[in-house]
């Protein structure tokens, strides 16, 4: 799901770096206001991809079949179990703060997630069949080709494109987005697209910073948003 949001196109997992279909770097949302981020951090995540792809665990806690079971349990201490996988949490607000992380595909009908106690704890099964629905409508509204620059970037539209363009790079202080300053969409950069636009250029530059190291920054935002493998070993998962 995150690799969706950010674009990401490679992992590094087991010692190694793998692959997947390049995802789009800026889409085109249909006009509407912005998404509004409620309590449930798995419905924000839908919030931003414009689609639903998780499901509720059904009687007993437990995930449909072939779904994977996702947990969210930010101030539990402990070991998080589904059959024989587990791993283990360190939350405790407000010092530290678990992530949100994934206990594997549901492979045994019934089987629900042991969780260590601490305050809320939520589960969501992720329907992957959902999730390529909607990275494939994703690359339908992408821009047509993007030019990443040292200090930023340039997307050109597909013709008739009209809503808000949204860059998978995090909306803080320094961007300037067709010499305007972005509206967050979610935490993401937002550019208006009128009738007419062809193309949506961004620049960042770091407020106080010179100019060199502004450009150095920008370039490591969209490497780590888009193509640098994520250098964190996963470990695998049960099934």
């Amino acid at each position: 799901m995150t690799d969706a949001l950010f674009g990401v196109g490679a992992r590094w997992r087991d010692g190694r770096t793998v692959r997947s279909e390049p995802l789009p770097l800026v889409t085109v949302r249909p006009p509407g206001p912005p998404p509004v981020y409620g309590r449930s951090p798995f419905r924000n995540q839908e919030l931003l991809l414009g689609t639903r792809v998780y499901e509720a665990p059904g009687p007993g806690g437990a995930c449909r079949v072939g779904t994977e079971v996702f947990l969210w349990a930010p101030n539990a201490t402990g070991t998080a179990r589904l059959g024989g996988y587990e791993t283990r949490l360190l939350g405790g607000q407000p010092k530290r703060r678990a992530a949100l992380t994934s206990l594997g595909v549901q492979r045994q009908p019934g089987l629900a997630a042991q969780v260590p106690p601490g305050g809320t704890a939520e589960i969501a099964c992720l329907d992957h069949d959902r999730l390529r629905t909607a990275v494939t409508a994703l690359r339908a509204r992408a821009a047509t080709s993007t030019a990443v620059h040292t200090d930023g970037l340039t997307a050109t539209l597909p013709p008739g494109t009209t809503g808000t363009a949204v860059v998978a790079a995090p909306a803080i202080a320094g961007w300037r987005c067709d010499g305007a300053t972005p509206t967050p969409y979610g935490g993401l950069l937002a550019v208006p697209v009128p009738p007419g636009t062809t193309t949506v250029s961004c620049t960042f530059r770091p407020p106080g910073l010179a100019a060199g190291l502004a450009a150095g920054a920008a370039g490591l935002v969209l490497l780590a948003g888009w193509v640098w493998p994520a250098r964190r070993a996963r470990r695998p998962r049960a099934g």
